[in-house]
């Protein structure tokens, strides 16, 4: 049986998160171009309220270059494809429903076919608290809207290392339950996930007591002052 693309996304609605990253612009681009035939796709872009994050598609994403190859396929019809094909809507991953009412969450989902996913904190060395807000809560609240979903179907790309430091392929059927990048270091460590992202949260608790102390307050500002001096 032949695999069609093209077919296979002719008059479908996607949840496209993480369209305003480097990767995100030219997936984005790319979708609309490759299968003009799409239903629509809800592109979320983060900002304080709907107006702003409709601004900010309008004015940060869409005059990326990455959106050329559609300027010159569309000319003076551009900005009316773009209109037609894409709704910005305000997400932010961190929150719940994205921070979305539950009621607007469960009508957007239920017109969806499938969630992309490619939102993530690419640093190498984000500061703990911020790679677990977007990383780990994040994924967990999108899991929670595409269970919302008439069939659920979540497309996730993710961010370096995933795989620990392997090179050469990695199959999608290798087992995956239980394994953890650092598997063939620490021999005989069970992995469990839920316990590790407990220990995350309360190590970045910990971190965030510790600078809120007073005595920690006075110390950074006579640094601060040091630095500022030098």
């Amino acid at each position: 049986m032949k695999l069609s693309p093209t077919e296979i996304f002719e008059g479908k609605k996607i949840f496209f998160i993480g369209g305003t990253g480097f990767v995100g612009k030219v997936t984005l681009s790319m979708l609309l171009n490759n299968f003009p035939n799409v239903g629509k796709v809800y592109a979320t872009v983060r900002a304080r309220d709907a107006r702003e994050s409709e601004i900010r598609f309008w004015t940060s994403i869409v005059t990326s270059p990455t959106f050329d190859p559609l300027r010159e396929k569309y000319g003076d019809g551009f900005e009316d494809f773009i209109r037609e094909k894409v709704v910005p809507v305000n997400g932010d991953v961190g929150n719940e429903y994205l921070g979305m009412s539950e009621t607007e969450a469960q009508t957007i989902m239920a017109d969806c076919d499938v969630i992309i996913n490619g939102a993530g904190n690419v640093t190498f060395n984000p500061p703990l608290e911020s790679a677990l807000r977007t990383n780990v809560v994040g994924s967990n609240n999108i899991l929670k809207l595409a269970r919302m979903m008439k069939r659920p179907t979540l497309v996730h790309v993710s961010t370096c290392f995933v795989a620990g430091k392997r090179s050469g392929a990695i199959w999608e059927n290798e087992p995956v339950v239980g394994y953890f990048p650092r598997k063939n270091e620490l021999v005989g460590t069970n992995f469990d996930v839920n316990k590790e992202i407990e220990d995350c949260a309360r190590l970045s608790e910990q971190a965030r007591q510790e600078a809120d102390d007073a005595v920690q307050i006075a110390k950074f500002r006579e640094q601060a002052r040091a630095r500022f001096e030098e």
